[in-house]
């Protein structure tokens, strides 16, 4: 699927979506804005690359052309427009702290820390790269989407993690794309 496709995949109600106390907007919603956002213009994304001094995931830059930033996304996340994402330490460094301390992460082999999907662990997590990931959602239920700049594919995608205090550890895809595809195959079932 194309970007847009996928966008029109996340907009339909997230399976088992139950929490009718929830403030967010849902799919559907009359008279709401929404779920995904206006594009970001290619400046934005420019000058957020100069902010954080990186050059941000093809996979994400092209979301973030479609959509910046996107309401109810996986586990009932906003993700944030591109002019608010930070490096996860900035403000949890406390979190990264605790988790350490946690024994989260301990020296985690190649062959058990590259296993994606169903057979994944999500104890399976590297917590040396904890301060350097990059924080695209607001914290919702003690939990957050990440970008892993420590683990690049060929084409240069990072790592993407839904990293949650209750797994413990993080669900993790190759990329920002397989975290999106697998969240829009979740909502047509």
């Amino acid at each position: 699927m194309d970007w847009p496709q996928l966008l029109e995949a996340l907009e339909r109600e997230p399976a088992g979506w139950e929490d009718e106390g929830d403030d967010r907007p849902q799919p559907g919603d009359p008279g709401g804005a929404g779920l995904r956002a206006d594009p970001a213009p290619e400046a934005a994304i420019e000058g957020a690359e100069r902010r954080l001094g990186t050059t941000l995931p093809q996979s994400y830059r092209q979301f973030l052309l479609h959509s910046n930033g996107f309401s109810c996304f996986a586990h009932g996340h906003h993700v944030l427009p591109v002019q608010e994402v930070k490096w996860f330490s900035e403000e949890n460094q406390e979190w990264i702290d605790d988790f350490q301390g946690e024994g989260g992460g301990e020296d985690v082999a190649d062959e058990q820390y590259f296993v994606y999907g169903d057979d994944q662990d999500p104890g399976h997590v590297r917590v040396e790269y904890l301060p350097h990931c990059l924080q695209i959602s607001e914290e919702y239920d003690d939990s957050v989407i990440l970008l892993n700049p420590k683990v690049k594919d060929a084409k240069g995608e990072w790592e993407a993690w839904f990293f949650a205090s209750w797994l413990p550890g993080a669900h993790r895809y190759r990329s920002f794309r397989e975290l999106v595809e697998e969240e829009a195959r979740t909502r047509q079932e």
